[in-house]
């Protein structure tokens, strides 16, 4: 017996624990082909027994993560072939459910992403060991720095 009305082609990314859906609290989803959707929370608020319809993927692509945030986070995000990118996640405005979001980093055809975390910057430093001045930021969408030069290792 199924505990969620599932078709055979869909499958659960990500169960998140939520004690109460609040304002200034978003859903952040990313897609392996980098793509970015920034949802209130709020929207989730009341689900039907059937389900809803979080994001919409276009072919070949597929949900990746997704985060619970506070709506000033910084999202990080990796590629496989060591390309990465930071910004705020402000940079994405808040959309529907049905939105398929918008482009949060430009990958080569061949290139897909390999990881993906929200953190805030004081969460940033300490793991980083970060000098005190903020690291920059880029804009949404942008070309994207080289930050591990991949290995056959």
């Amino acid at each position: 017996m199924n505990v969620l009305p599932l078709s055979p082609e869909e499958k659960i990314t990500v169960a998140l624990p939520v004690h109460d859906f609040d304002e200034g609290k978003y859903l952040i989803m990313i897609t392996r082909k980098g793509r970015i959707k920034r949802v209130e929370l709020g929207v989730f608020a009341s689900v039907r027994p059937s389900g809803l319809i979080a994001v919409n993927l276009e072919p070949g692509d597929s949900l990746g993560w997704v985060k619970m945030t506070r709506g000033e986070q910084d999202i990080i995000l990796i590629s496989q072939q060591g390309k990465g990118i930071r910004f705020n996640e402000e940079d994405v405005r808040p959309m529907g459910r049905a939105a398929a979001g918008v482009n949060a980093m430009r990958l080569d055809p061949w290139d897909a992403l390999a990881g993906a975390d929200a953190v805030s910057y004081t969460h940033l430093h300490r793991r980083l060991r970060l000098p005190c001045a903020k690291p920059g930021t880029r804009p949404v969408s942008v070309n994207y720095s080289i930050t591990v030069q991949p290995t056959d290792r």
